[in-house]
């Protein structure tokens, strides 16, 4: 048996046993619970919080950005860092966030760039973690003495402070032993010592540029077509002026000057033309100097046996060949191929084949030295001018759409040509408004291509009103009428239609609201006949189902299938030019204005929130569409196209009564496809202002000033002070002003001169002009007072060619004379033969002018 011990001391143990143990537990959870406050608040402040904080409006002020932070960064300045889209202050977003770390990374200063959202009490802050990446501390070139080191510095592309990259480093070498041998030094070497081994602290160079070598003559060998100047100017090796300025060897341009002989010679015809070159090196003054010898092998020149067409349906193979420069039995030359090429896509695209693809391809025959030429053609469809659109770009456009259409030569529904559209670029281009520099491929361009399928009439939306131009100014407002209402049946209208018919209900006004929305304005070009609603007495059998209920009884007719209207029907008055039944004339007593008649039995129920078509009269449009045809109500469409979308609840659309609005234009004639025209320019300065003052022995002391706008508009006068300061007011139309003012001492000179070259966007042009003018002469002065009034043409066969007439008048005043008494001034009435009245006083001098003005520049100034 175990022993007990009931003794006080066991118990008094035990008990202090107990004790120190329950304290020893409290002190455990005590330091716990202290250890887990401390890492709570510990985590608080620096655990990363990967998402973003709640929101709502009460943790508003927690999503805020209190404070960003860019940490290790050592060497690399904060100040030029460019500017993070993440600032204090603004909301928290990470999107912003990832975009500044893109940012830092694109610097190529950083290796490595962590972004941290820190939670505080104010909201959070955003530190990016940066790892700076080894930047160069110096760049140093050793051995250069022809060449300047800050010229190496320039073509290296490094420079202090750019972050060591041995690829960085590498190109930059690459680059100076390539700016070496194209100067001549073809022996030149550049080693990098520096800047490629981790631990490099910066990059050094090592040049050995050796002899520079230069070209001291260029010969030919084997030439017999052409003479050694002639080849001179093909190549760049040569040389230079006086055989110090240029003339530098590089291989590598003497590889392309055998290349470009090659070249040269199969142009001509010599296909197994072979070119090789020969270099001597010859040791004088300090430097090489190169003998280059290109050495060639003409072989046989090709002869063109025959000229064919493949794919040409529209134009004869005569018709074509006609004009070619290229002909059977003459020497094959690339450059009248080429000019042959363009002159045949001339031909096809003045004709509205623009999209013709037609190719030159030389076909090589057995015998040696013939080959035939034969032009493929893929003629395509012919197309026509639809919906030109203008674009004007610049930094405040004002220029109006008019100005460029005005100097256009083609309207829409005719026949596309491309020889028009270039003499129509050309001619924005010379007229001064427009950004014009050739040089930098820059500069007004028309372009053209195939409409949008969702875009196949011009005519889409007949509401519109034509004007001469095409593309939308601002749109207008149109009301749009949306009726609510109930159809209620007529008792006498119940027992005539069919029983198995639904009454109408009776139309009630609802109240609804008008309903206002912007439309765009279609403007056309080149009306055509104009529409005019068929004046009908009785009705005509429907050629398709009314959608509209009709304001008058009519009884129902069975549908007919849709047919084209031949020119018979169309002059029948009891046929609807449109296609359909033409509404019968009633008398105003004969109709019941508080109630519809019923539907016939093809006809749709009409619905509430049905929409209203609204009265207009059709606008004219464009020349070379017809007023009706396929694609319009009652008419099949032989490509599927619906120009009227379905309405819901109103089924087929089908013939629209009289007043309402009218259907759409057909295409062209023949169902011709037709190309969008975009014509792109860019405004330039227009407006010159010039002060000035001279002074000289004849005319004393002179001022000037001179104001000259070549974009002035009359009648666009300023609305506010946003208009001056954006250059709007009385600009934008294309006229030319100019005002002068020249005060002086003994001469003064005071002009003004309007010129309108398209008046009323017509081909007639009116310049005016008026002038005063004093001059103080030593015996007398003279004042002059008159102006100037001329009208101009442009024919539309020829757009660049023009007439133009003019008027001049001038009151001449001869007045203070230094000298009283003289005859030859003051005149003398008893002289012999007749009466002298002399220069003083007041005359009046009058002349007419004209002249004929052919301008195909491209530039007033460059042409």
């Amino acid at each position: 048996m175990p022993n007990t011990c009931k003794s006080k001391e066991c118990t008094s143990g035990a008990s202090l046993i107990t004790t120190f143990m329950v304290i020893g537990r409290l002190l455990c959870i005590s330091g716990l619970l202290t250890f887990l406050t401390v890492s709570e608040d510990a985590f608080a402040q620096s655990t990363v919080v990967e998402q973003l904080p709640p929101t709502g409006d009460d943790t508003e002020q927690d999503e805020r950005i209190v404070e960003v932070r860019i940490e290790g960064n050592e060497t690399v300045e904060i100040s030029k860092l460019p500017q993070l889209n993440t600032r204090a202050g603004q909301i928290f977003d990470p999107q912003a966030i990832e975009e500044d770390v893109r940012t830092l990374h694109r610097t190529r200063k950083f290796i490595d760039v962590l972004p941290k959202y820190v939670r505080v009490r104010q909201g959070v802050v955003v530190v990016f973690t940066v790892v700076e990446r080894p930047t160069l501390r110096y760049v140093k070139f050793v051995g250069n003495q022809h060449v300047t080191t800050r010229t190496l510095r320039k073509k290296s592309e490094i420079d202090v402070g750019d972050s060591i990259d041995s690829y960085v480093v590498e190109e930059a070498r690459r680059r100076l032993e390539s700016y070496y041998h194209e100067k001549g030094y073809d022996a030149a070497r550049v080693t990098t010592v520096e800047g490629t081994k981790p631990g490099d602290k910066g990059a050094v160079f090592l040049v050995d540029e050796g002899r520079s070598r230069k070209s001291f003559w260029t010969t030919f060998v084997g030439n017999s077509i052409a003479s050694d100047a002639r080849l001179l100017t093909q190549i760049k090796s040569k040389p230079g002026f006086f055989w110090f300025l240029g003339g530098d060897v590089d291989h590598e341009k003497i590889d392309a000057d055998v290349d470009t002989l090659t070249a040269y010679y199969r142009s001509l015809g010599f296909f197994q033309a072979r070119v090789g070159r020969e270099v001597q090196v010859l040791h004088g003054l300090g430097r090489d100097w190169a003998l280059l010898t290109f050495v060639i092998n003409e072989g046989p020149r090709y002869k063109v046996r025959n000229v064919s067409f493949i794919g040409n349906s529209r134009f004869k193979g005569e018709f074509l060949e006609r004009d070619l420069k290229l002909k059977s039995g003459e020497f094959f030359h690339q450059d009248h191929m080429d000019l042959d090429l363009g002159l045949i896509r001339d031909i096809y695209g003045g004709r509205g084949f623009v999209f013709a693809d037609i190719q030159a391809d030389p076909r090589f025959l057995e015998e040696p030295g013939e080959l035939d030429l034969v032009y493929k053609v893929a003629e395509g469809q012919r197309y026509r001018v639809g919906k030109i659109n203008v674009r004007i770009g610049g930094e405040n456009p004002h220029t109006r759409h008019s100005v460029i259409l005005n100097r256009l030569s083609l309207r829409p529904g005719d026949i596309l040509d491309i020889r028009k559209l270039r003499s129509d670029e050309r001619r924005i281009a010379s007229s001064g408004l427009f950004l014009n520099e050739p040089a930098r491929g820059e500069g007004p361009r028309i372009v053209f291509s195939k409409p949008d399928p969702s875009e196949q009439l011009i005519a889409r939306e007949p509401n519109q009103k034509g004007f001469r131009g095409q593309s939308p100014d601002d749109g207008d407002a149109i009301l749009d009428l949306v009726l609510k209402g109930e159809l209620a049946p007529l008792p006498s209208d119940q027992e005539s239609a069919d029983t198995s018919r639904e009454p109408a209900p009776r139309i009630k006004n609802s109240g609804g609201p008008v309903e206002i929305r912007e439309q765009h304005q279609w403007r056309g070009q080149s009306p055509a006949y104009g529409y005019q609603p068929p004046a009908t007495t009785t009705p005509a059998p429907a050629t398709s189902p009314p959608p509209y209920r009709q304001s008058i009884p009519q009884q129902p007719v069975p549908a007919r299938p849709a047919t084209i209207p031949s020119p018979s029907t169309a002059q029948n008055p009891n046929v609807a030019a449109w296609g359909g039944s033409a509404i019968a004339a009633t008398s105003p007593d004969a109709i019941d204005y508080g109630r519809i008649p019923p539907a016939s039995p093809t006809a749709t129920p009409m619905v509430a929130q049905q929409p209203v078509a609204q009265s207009q009269t059709p606008p004219a449009g464009p020349s070379g569409y017809a007023q009706s045809g396929f694609g319009q109500p009652g008419f099949s469409d032989p490509s599927g196209f619906n120009p009227l979308p379905n309405v819901p609840g109103m089924g087929q659309p089908g013939l629209p009564p009289q007043g309402f609005a009218q259907p759409p234009l057909q295409p062209f004639p023949g169902n011709e496809p037709y190309v969008v025209v975009d014509v792109n320019a860019e405004e330039t300065q227009t407006g010159r202002l010039m002060i000035g003052a001279g002074v000289n022995s004849n005319a004393g002391l002179v001022g000037n000033i001179v104001i000259d706008e070549q974009n002035f508009d009359i009648t666009r006068l300023p609305t506010s002070w946003d208009d001056i300061r954006n250059g709007t007011a009385f600009r934008g139309a294309g006229q030319r002003f100019r005002l002068e003012a020249a005060p002086g001492t003994e001469l003064q000179r005071y002009t003004a001169t309007f010129q309108e070259p398209y008046l009323f966007d017509t081909r007639v042009g009116l310049s005016t002009s008026a002038s005063y003018f004093t001059r103080y002469f030593f015996d007398w002065a003279e004042g002059r007072v008159g102006g100037r009034v001329g009208l101009g043409y442009q024919f539309v066969f020829a757009p660049d060619l023009s007439v133009n007439t003019g008027f001049r008048g001038e009151s001449v005043d001869i007045f203070n004379p230094r000298v009283q008494g003289i005859p030859d001034i003051q005149g003398n009435l008893n002289t012999p033969g007749g009466t002298n009245p002399g220069m003083l006083g007041k005359n009046s001098v009058y002349g007419f002018s004209g002249g004929l003005i052919h301008d195909t520049r491209d530039s007033p100034f460059l042409p």
